[in-house]
């Protein structure tokens, strides 16, 4: 009944206002008022019939919102409106007799974020009015209308972001602007995977020039002008190695870049990516579809099938053969010995008619790094640490394999400073040895050596870190001293010696993965535009605080001179901030701080009681010892009963 009596009700109404002539308004307005009764079942499964009544103003969160009302702001350039302004009172004053010239602003097109604005004179009998855009143009050459600059400017800027196209469409939402279409963001976004590839491999090349005339200045000729040392790394998009949910490995996107030693500037990189998500799409329809870069039938964004892994030998080969063909010669490649390093490049020149060799270098820190984890697989027995006042051996096991590293990186520093024999090194590393074993007669005995040997001053009992651990020396059987000694061996061995002589390293690899997780973090997937944002990425760090001017201006977006004053000086205080910390000053600070701050933890852990059931695991040594803060208590409601 409830249905008819408002049919009822709303033609009687629609009656009434016929003198109005809106007869048609409130016919619509009944059927729609009709088809808003829906069906419903109670929780008694009673079918009722009810109508949805129209909520009050201001009830609702989710309210219509017109982008083309002419409200919230939009993005325009002041300089064009000024001149918008000029134009706009020079012609209402030749055209029409209209002596006073009131002008209004009304919105008349959206283009992206900026607009159209047409001023009105709203003066008594004129009604003069022009359009004008309110946006710089791209310097492109193409038919048609030409793109508005600052949408351009906006996918680019999304590129060095961690953002994708729909965060940053609520990002600029947020701050009341009408955001790009989804459809239209995505065109903006390959446009700009398009021309900052081409951007960048125009930049690369310029480097890889000036290499070449480099090495030509110092003397090389005879087709060695383009000989280079390198650095390699790949960086995964993934934290894990495996992954539980699926098989082999948990990357699905990686990318290999090879850096000139000498200038550190990014010479050619190369990526792997088994995502396409068009691929992914048409999988739901078409089981057979497979994704990789010989696919024709789509647009595919994958370079390697699903199923395939990722290999660092493969993509180290791929990189080395670009080398080649832009006329670099890799005749010194450092790595840092996760992968296959060197090998594919020595295989490369080896087939090469002039037959270059390969000097193959490791980074010192990955390096010093494994030998903190050997340390922490040596299986030690309970009297090695018994001394110690900490009574969790894995933490103990991770101060002896950083105090081991930090040792071995000093024999190094020493035996460069004084030009020791690999016999003199051998010693020294035997000396080390017996001082962390309490046996201090060879420290005092050899030169070189960074512990004095005296009661008090030697290298255990001088570290502030070791005495609030109360580690003063560690009671060593043979074997384990055996096992110290393969671990000094990491680092210290003649061969690794070799493989260190240059001083190269991989930093700035790692520098520039740590700056590419600023375009591409490691939660979020970028399958389609993946190679633009490395791309992006590489650029910026060849090209330092200047890069986003350097890049708008060779998209045919240039930035005014203010945007691109305040860059430069955002660009000369990282500069500053970076030149600082590379300061012995610095070092020495931070030094002590993360000594001050593990000191501290040590203290405290050596203080700690545990009266609870859960406590020692298996590497804890002592029944009672410190416990996790996790741990249930005898007193904790939520304890499980024995």
């Amino acid at each position: 009944m409830g249905v008819y009596r408002k049919l009822v009700l709303s033609l009687l109404y629609c009656t009434v206002m016929l003198a109005a002539n809106r007869l048609a308004a409130y016919v619509i307005y009944a059927l729609f008022l009709l088809f808003r009764c829906v069906n419903v079942k109670t929780a008694r499964g009673i079918s009722s019939e009810v109508c949805v009544l129209r909520a009050r103003e201001g009830v609702s969160d989710e309210q219509p919102v017109n982008i083309n009302s002419g409200t919230g702001n939009y993005i325009i350039n002041i300089d064009l409106y000024n001149e918008a302004l000029r134009d706009f009172q020079d012609e209402h004053n030749k055209v029409t007799q209209c002596t006073q010239c009131y002008v209004t602003t009304r919105v008349t097109k959206k283009v992206g974020l900026s607009c159209k604005c047409a001023l009105k004179c709203q003066a008594r009998g004129c009604n003069y009015e022009r359009v004008y855009p309110l946006y710089m143009a791209t310097d492109e050459r193409r038919r048609g209308p030409k793109r508005a600059a600052v949408n351009q400017q906006f996918a680019h800027a999304v590129q060095d972001s961690g953002l994708g196209m729909h965060g940053a469409s609520q990002f600029i939402a947020s701050l009341d602007i009408a955001p790009v279409a989804p459809s239209h963001c995505q065109k903006l976004a390959k446009l700009a995977d398009t021309e900052m590839s081409a951007v960048n491999q125009k930049d690369m090349d310029r480097i890889r020039t000036q290499t070449t005339l480099h090495n030509a200045l110092l003397g090389l000729s005879g087709g060695r002008e383009g000989e280079v040392a390198i650095s390699v790394d790949t960086r995964y998009n993934s934290v894990r190695y495996g992954d539980g949910k699926k098989m082999g490995l948990s990357a699905t996107q990686a990318v290999t870049t090879a850096i000139d030693s000498c200038s550190g500037k990014i010479l050619d990189f190369v990526v792997e990516n088994k995502v396409c998500s068009k691929g992914s799409r048409l999988r739901q329809h078409d089981n057979t579809t497979v994704c990789s870069h010989e696919s024709t039938a789509h647009d595919c964004s994958a370079t390697l099938p699903y199923s395939d892994n990722i290999q660092e030998g493969r993509m180290n080969t791929a990189l080395g053969n670009k080398l080649l063909d832009r006329g670099l010669i890799p005749v010194t490649v450092t790595s840092d010995n996760d992968g296959q390093g060197a090998k594919p490049y020595a295989a490369l020149l080896e087939s090469k008619p002039q037959r270059w060799s390969v000097v193959a270098q490791s980074d010192p820190s990955h390096l010093g790094n494994s030998q903190v984890k050997a340390v922490e697989r040596i299986n030690f027995r309970k009297e090695t640490f018994s001394c110690s006042r900490v009574k969790t051996v894995s933490s103990l096991k991770k101060l002896l394999g950083k105090d081991v590293k930090y040792r071995s990186s000093m024999i190094v520093k020493r035996s460069s400073e004084l030009g020791l024999s690999h016999a003199q090194v051998n010693e020294l590393m035997m000396a080390a040895v017996e001082c962390f074993c309490g046996e201090h007669d060879a420290c005092r005995r050899l030169a070189g050596s960074d512990c004095s040997g005296l009661p008090g001053k030697n290298w255990m009992a001088a570290s502030s870190l070791k005495r609030a651990a109360g580690l003063h020396n560690i009671n060593c059987n043979e074997e384990e001293k055996r096992k110290l000694t393969d671990v000094f061996k990491i680092r210290l061995h003649p061969v690794a010696l070799q493989a260190t002589a240059l001083g190269f390293d991989t930093q700035k690899n790692e520098a520039f993965n740590r700056a590419l997780s600023k375009n591409m973090p490691k939660n979020n997937l970028f399958c389609k535009n993946y190679h633009g944002r490395v791309a992006s990425a590489v650029f910026r760090y060849n090209n330092g605080h200047s890069s986003a001017a350097k890049k708008f201006s060779n998209i045919g977006c240039p930035l005014s001179k203010g945007a691109v004053r305040s860059l430069q000086m955002q660009g000369k205080s990282i500069a500053r901030a970076k030149a600082y910390q590379i300061t012995e000053r610095y070092k020495k600070r931070r030094a002590l701080v993360r000594m001050r701050a593990a000191t501290e933890w040590y203290k405290r852990k050596a203080n700690e009681r545990c009266d609870h059931d859960y406590c020692a695991t298996d590497k804890d040594m002592h029944t009672g010892g410190p416990q996790h803060d996790y741990c249930k208590g005898q007193n904790d409601p939520f304890r499980p009963p024995p």
